[in-house]
């Protein structure tokens, strides 16, 4: 599929697949089941390479869509930068100190949270949580938020390791599953019947 270049994050809404297309800079949308793009993708920058890091796409039950990205992300001290691109014009909702915002989640109520994967730790809407390593991977469940914690890459700070944690919503650790034998978590989903 030529619309979606290196995928980073979706998320669904109603019939509707929205897919943060990282390589090409925008968010597609495609028509489930069919998987068919439905009108133009929503550009923030060239289609020829990445050029904002745009990592993580979220909406919420009344149809708003944000997005995550870095405003500079060959910048060392790169910013993150979250928008509401159903808004017209589309706006700017946070633009943060956070330096690898992932995993951009609606939380219970609507609030905004994410992942400040530098630093180990997630934003939950009041509160930070400390995670075990580079935080990536994001859900909430009913009284409780889980998230994922890769392997560094190159030198980068924290922790080596590779896990989920549970936590609840107070952000105290109430379960963690330490995985040895993968590198990244990417993401967190809760399925429910």
């Amino acid at each position: 599929m030529d619309a979606v270049a290196d995928v980073h994050s979706i998320a669904v809404s109603g019939d509707t697949l929205y897919v943060a297309s990282t390589g090409n800079n925008s968010v597609v949308a495609l028509d489930l089941p069919s998987l068919e793009v439905a009108g133009d993708p929503m550009r923030f920058g060239p289609v020829e390479q990445n050029m904002i890091h745009l990592n993580s796409v979220a909406v919420t039950q009344d149809g708003h869509i944000f997005i995550a990205y870095h405003d500079e992300p060959l910048a060392p001290e790169a910013k993150a930068v979250i928008r509401d691109v159903s808004a017209s014009p589309a706006a700017v909702v946070l633009k943060t100190e956070v330096r690898r915002l992932h995993s951009l989640t609606i939380g219970p109520g609507g609030i905004l949270a994410y992942c400040d994967s530098f630093k180990n730790r997630a934003w939950i809407g009041d509160k930070w949580i400390k995670t075990a390593g580079y935080a990536r991977g994001l859900a909430f469940g009913d009284g409780y938020v889980v998230t994922g914690s890769s392997r560094l890459r190159g030198n980068g700070p924290g922790p080596d390791i590779c896990a989920v944690e549970v936590f609840d919503r107070d952000a105290q650790l109430l379960n963690r599953i330490d995985i040895q034998e993968r590198w990244e978590i990417y993401d967190i989903l809760i399925l429910e019947d």
